[in-house]
């Protein structure tokens, strides 16, 4: 992981795929086959998250964007707190979606470990 991701813990937790990686790494009587199963799970779980963290990336673009540092001048005037509470909601409103994005995925992928779908 980068340095901002482990500063993140990947959207408020853990990469899903981190937990097949465990197995693989620390299960020592897996079967070749279980292994390309589970690699193949890695990457499905790839690229959900891979889509994750490009959302995510828009939405820390759109909170450093030219209007939230224009609003931030100027705060204190009427509109402008208005403005602010706006642009604020709307972001808390987007990170709150990707946490219970990453959520389902870290859920999706736990639920195929416990429903013994590689072993």
């Amino acid at each position: 992981m980068s340095s901002f991701e482990r500063a993140h813990l990947w959207i408020g937790g853990f990469r899903p795929r981190l937990a097949f990686r465990l197995i693989i790494n620390n299960v020592l009587d897996l079967t070749e086959d279980q292994i390309q199963r589970i690699n193949i799970v890695i990457e499905d779980i790839k690229e959900e998250e891979d889509e994750l963290t490009d959302e995510f990336d828009k939405v820390q673009e759109r909170m450093v964007s030219s209007s939230v540092l224009e609003l931030a001048r100027q705060m204190g005037r009427p509109t402008t707190i208005h403005n602010m509470e706006t642009t604020t909601d709307t972001l808390k409103v987007s990170i709150e979606a990707m946490l219970e994005c990453a959520d389902f995925l870290r859920k999706k992928s736990r639920g195929m470990i416990m429903d013994n779908w590689i072993y």
